[in-house]
């Protein structure tokens, strides 16, 4: 916390003094000083928290710190966080008292007399205190690290069931790729729209990591309703596919005043084998049997498939494999191996392969992989009906 006097009388000034206005910049005290307004005002933005602090307790807040400091409030179980409408109309963030028993914490009124000297009084420190103890037990505050924390390698085969649809547009550059490494709609100059993303140094056929995510927190929502902010998390390494075939497929664009021209999508058909790799934290996310549990359900019966275009339509698939790879901070690097085309670790991949060695896990190291049983082949019958 940072202090220094304008040299001007303020309001609160007593018999016409100086009034001194100090600059709050720890989060902590800025939570205090929040919460303490929250209480006196009603429904409060954070440009007004700001501008009462400066006017009736002389405490310059930084805005974006004043927010910080709110939904940190917030987390703690000491706020609540609203939309509401501001006198222009627009919709703007506030705060009110979550619960009741936090609506008169012991000693808050002594708050006033407590600035501009926040914390250099013994009554500042017994406020700290109690705030502390909602936290933790003792009357120092437990420190919690990373919400999110504990991240492991996560690994599934998978085989489609279903139609994996491109959705790039064609450009330059998907020219120059599909020029390279052609294929039958290239060489029969089929005409499609969306086309696949490729790799430019292998040719293979790609699920970018934006599309997985998206997959995977529209799922995780549904069937685990974990937030998509937790979701953000989670790391993918792109998916690689080196399809049996491809093929055309037309489908109709749905619009309010109801179908109109198809548009033509490269398609992958079912029984395309992929590997789905992750990084993901199991501190503050989701357990390892959960991640399990998600995939295996988002892969028969997701909300949105993985597929990259029609997603609500097409993209389904069963796993075959998982395994469980380990702990990031107790393995090596060699499970980032996906990551890189094999023709850049031929021509670069000196300094990585050393890595590998020297990074590698710590001999007495165990590991439970998790494997289950592989099935070699996906072979449906005549009449299956895809799902």
């Amino acid at each position: 916390m940072s202090k220094k006097s304008n040299g001007k009388n303020g309001k609160n000034g007593k018999n016409g003094g100086d009034t001194k206005v100090q600059i709050i910049d720890g989060l902590t005290e800025i939570r205090i000083v929040g919460t303490y307004l929250t209480q006196k005002l009603t429904f409060p933005t954070v440009r007004e928290l700001q501008a009462a602090a400066l006017e009736h307790l002389s405490a310059k807040i930084n805005l974006n710190s004043l927010k910080r400091a709110m939904q940190g409030a917030a987390s703690a179980g000491f706020i609540a966080i609203h939309k509401k409408q501001d006198p222009d109309g627009l919709t703007v963030t506030a705060y009110k008292m979550k619960d009741l028993s936090w609506k008169k914490p012991p000693e808050f009124a002594h708050i006033l007399d407590l600035l501009p000297v926040l914390l250099d009084t013994p009554e500042a420190r017994e406020i700290k205190d109690w705030f502390d103890k909602q936290e933790g037990e003792g009357s120092k505050k437990k420190r919690r690290g990373n919400d999110i924390a504990d991240y492991v390698f996560l690994q599934w085969d998978c085989v489609t069931t279903d139609y994996l649809l491109g959705s790039q547009i064609q450009c330059q550059s998907t020219d120059l790729v599909r020029k390279k490494f052609p294929t039958d709609i290239e060489k029969n100059k089929v005409e499609v729209e969306g086309i696949w993303v490729r790799c430019p140094l292998t040719g293979d056929f790609i699920i970018t990591q934006d599309v997985l995510q998206g997959w995977f927190a529209s799922n995780a929502l549904r069937y685990m309703n974990l937030p998509e902010s937790r979701a953000a998390y989670i790391s993918f390494t792109p998916v690689r596919i080196t399809p049996t075939s491809i093929e055309q497929m037309m489908l109709p664009v749905m619009s309010n005043k109801g179908p109109s021209a198809p548009k033509s999508y490269e398609a992958l058909p079912p029984g395309q084998e992929f590997q789905l790799n992750m990084l993901a934290p199991i501190k503050g996310v989701l357990t390892i049997e959960d991640y399990e549990k998600v995939v295996l359900t988002a892969g028969l019966r997701p909300k949105r498939g993985i597929s990259p275009a029609r997603g609500r339509r097409h993209g389904r698939f069963l796993v075959t494999a998982f395994r469980n790879l380990g702990r990031f901070e107790e393995c090596g690097v060699e499970h980032l191996t996906p990551d890189i085309p094999k023709p850049l670790m031929e021509k670069h991949g000196s300094y990585y392969y050393e890595a590998i060695e020297r990074l590698k896990a710590k001999p007495g190291q165990k590991f439970d992989p998790g494997e289950f049983p592989r099935v070699s082949e996906f072979e449906p019958s005549d009449d299956a009906q895809l799902i």
